[in-house]
């Protein structure tokens, strides 16, 4: 019976970097030829393959130690791995084939392993040179906050490695904004984004996590419209703060558009206003507000109403009153914010529901000092007016086209509703034109 041949692998020279041949090896048959051709392991030894993929295999389980206890020499580590790939990535048998990408991964790791901490040259070459990106990746995070973050960093390969990768079949650009992705690294995505913006476009269209971000590449390219409709759209509604600073940045991206949307201004303008309110209404400390949920504005409005009522202040009452009008001014249906701005001010008229007895009886004790003085309607009705240019939606501010709707939330009777109509016509007009019947005395004649 012919004995199996024994073969030693050659470490490859510097002369001839590429080649790894086969000798007769001691202890090898005599019928084994003491001459043979040279020709390369990968190619006509298909075993000798797997006894590489063996020998990586039993390193990185041993943690690349020897059979005596002690550390695998790094000389015969970089000696198998170079073996290792250049056999895999060169070989034409579908097995071999199959099995390089899990090679070279196997390869590249244990090499990173056995290395000294920090100094992964090789490591980075070779990853370049077999095209391994996920590699290139892990090495170049590793090394970003190191004093040789720049020898390894994926900038300059961007345009020079033009394979893709086979196991996904993206290119080496796709395959960086993906990785970063995938683990989180956002902003590492959308700043590798710059050498390939439409890989990053599609990217950031399909992938939820890169969404709310694409207002960054819009900046870049100088589509200050994109930018602002992006912050408006993926603004966070579950956290305060991080809605407010969306909207900070849509409005400064909008200051930067050539052609204004005046009614994407406005929009802006009233969603900042909502922010603001809320951070006065909650009045709990800052990180407990940064921290919760965006509020509706009819909660908003709600929740004035509440504090209004319980408060005893009337210059406090007078803030929660502005703040709730300026919440109806940012509402976009105005049929409905007047609805709240008319239960807002009949509110505000209950709050000094004694005075208003006294005057109903004796209507000729109320004068106009002592209405904007002495009543909170009557000193919320004089800021609204004074601040008028400030209000977004002036029609919130207490007037005749919403006065009947005053009364009406009032319950009060008829005849009631006239003497309350005459008082306030009487001290809420702005000039004397506007005076005597009131708007429910002329609908009765």
């Amino acid at each position: 019976e012919m004995a199996s041949p024994v073969y030693d692998i050659v470490v490859p020279t510097n002369d001839d970097d590429n080649a790894m041949m086969v000798t007769p090896g001691v202890g090898g048959s005599s019928n084994v030829p003491s001459k043979i051709p040279e020709v390369p392991l990968w190619t006509s030894q298909p075993a000798l393959q797997e006894l590489v993929k063996l020998q990586l295999e039993q390193w990185k389980r041993s943690n690349a130690k020897s059979e005596e206890g002690g550390p695998v020499d790094l000389v015969h580590v970089e000696a198998v791995v170079k073996a290792a790939l250049v056999s895999y990535s060169e070989a034409t048998q579908p097995k071999a084939m199959k099995l390089y990408p899990q090679v070279r991964a196997l390869a590249l790791d244990l090499l990173r392993s056995v290395t000294k901490e920090g100094e992964d040259e090789l490591a980075f070459e070779l990853a370049i040179q077999y095209h391994h990106f996920r590699g290139l990746c892990q090495i170049s995070v590793d090394h970003e906050k190191k004093m040789d973050a720049a020898t390894y960093s994926l900038d300059p390969l961007f345009g020079k490695i033009t394979e893709v990768d086979i196991e996904t079949g993206f290119s080496f650009a796709q395959y960086v904004l993906q990785w970063h992705t995938d683990n989180g690294l956002y902003g590492h995505a959308i700043n590798y984004g710059r050498h390939a913006s439409n890989d990053l476009k599609v990217l950031m269209e399909k992938d939820e996590r890169l969404q709310k971000y694409q207002w960054i590449p819009a900046i870049r390219q100088q589509y200050y419209g994109q930018a602002t409709e992006s912050c408006l759209q993926f603004s966070d509604k579950t956290n305060l703060s991080n809605h407010h600073w969306s909207l900070s940045m849509a409005k400064l991206a909008n200051k930067l558009v050539v052609k204004k949307d005046e009614k994407r201004t406005r929009a802006i303008e009233n969603k900042l206003d909502l922010v603001d309110a809320q951070q006065l209404l909650l009045g709990d400390s800052q990180e407990k507000v940064a921290e919760s949920e965006v509020m509706l504005p009819e909660a908003l409005i709600n929740l004035a109403l509440t504090k209004l009522d319980g408060e005893q202040g009337q210059e406090n009452r007078v803030s929660l009153g502005m703040v709730a009008l300026v919440v109806c001014a940012s509402m976009e249906d105005q049929k409905i914010a007047l609805q709240y701005a008319a239960t807002i001010w009949a509110e505000c008229f209950r709050l000094d529901d004694s005075l208003w007895n006294t005057w109903t009886q004796h209507e000729d004790t109320i004068t106009k000092e002592s209405f904007y003085e002495d009543t909170v309607f009557g000193r919320l009705l004089e800021d609204c007016r004074r601040t008028r240019d400030e209000i977004k939606n002036t029609d919130v501010i207490y007037g005749l086209h919403i006065e009947s709707s005053v009364l009406d939330k009032l319950g009060v009777s008829q005849a009631s509703k006239i003497e309350i109509s005459r008082l306030l016509r009487s001290v809420t007009a702005e000039d004397d034109a506007i005076q005597g019947q009131s708007i429910v005395v002329a609908r009765m004649e």
